[in-house]
């Protein structure tokens, strides 16, 4: 959980197939973003490799001098969310998603981002296990 990203995980079955979401803040709208390995792919070809992109993000925490090679930018932050939210089933355009980004801010929408990039990096079965913001609070 990333500061207030997090709003709830969603696994449905879809198709054969469990599809989970993350639902993130966005300009105080919720939004689903769809973990699948094709929206991964698609990562990677639009900015580069998430995994990569998750380690110089922990380097750069490390090491205040280190300048990452990967990063979330002005440029590629919608690009994050326009993908997760395709998969989700949002029909809204890369440009749609930019102006919404543009308007929301860039800065607020870094973080569901990040959420993002973790989600489609981290162990499904961890995901599965983890308790739930209810049963941690004893719920």
């Amino acid at each position: 959980v990333l500061g207030n990203v997090y709003v709830e995980r969603r696994c449905r079955l879809h198709g054969g197939h469990l599809m989970r979401d993350i639902v993130v803040k966005i300009g105080g709208a919720d939004v689903s973003l769809r973990g699948t390995f094709g929206a991964a792919e698609e990562v990677m070809r639009h900015i580069g490799d998430p995994i990569a992109l998750i380690k110089e993000n922990h380097l750069a925490s490390a090491i205040p001098a280190y300048q990452p090679k990967l990063s979330l930018t002005v440029a590629n932050i919608p690009v994050v969310l326009w993908i997760g939210a395709k998969a989700a089933g949002d029909k809204r355009s890369l440009d749609d998603w930019k102006a919404v980004v543009f308007d929301a801010g860039y800065i607020e929408c870094m973080e569901p981002a990040m959420a993002y990039i973790l989600h489609i990096t981290t162990s499904q079965s961890q995901r599965e296990t983890e308790p739930s913001e209810g049963e941690t609070a004893g719920e």
